[in-house]
């Protein structure tokens, strides 16, 4: 579904989860930098492991790799920042 979003709109920041029913967060920042690079990638995860954050941040150039629990000032702040 966020692929289909991305395709049919301008969007200017993606919040993944890695752990997806369909597909990992990693594998889909990795396909959103590919075809929309101009999109800022952060992921959001409540299982960061050194493993998965170091292929989340080469694989898809994340911009913040946030641990769960994210608290919705920090999720402001952070998208505040890359906006300016």
């Amino acid at each position: 579904m966020a692929l289909e979003i991305l395709a049919a709109r301008s969007v200017d920041a993606i919040v993944t989860d890695e752990r997806m029913p369909l597909m990992s967060g990693g594998a889909l920042l990795r396909l959103v930098r590919a075809r929309h690079p101009d999109t800022v990638r952060i992921m959001v995860t409540g299982e960061a492991d050194i493993r998965t954050t170091s292929r989340a941040i080469q694989d898809g150039e994340v911009y913040r790799f946030l641990c769960k629990p994210v608290s919705s000032a920090l999720m402001a702040s952070t998208l505040r920042r890359r906006s300016t």
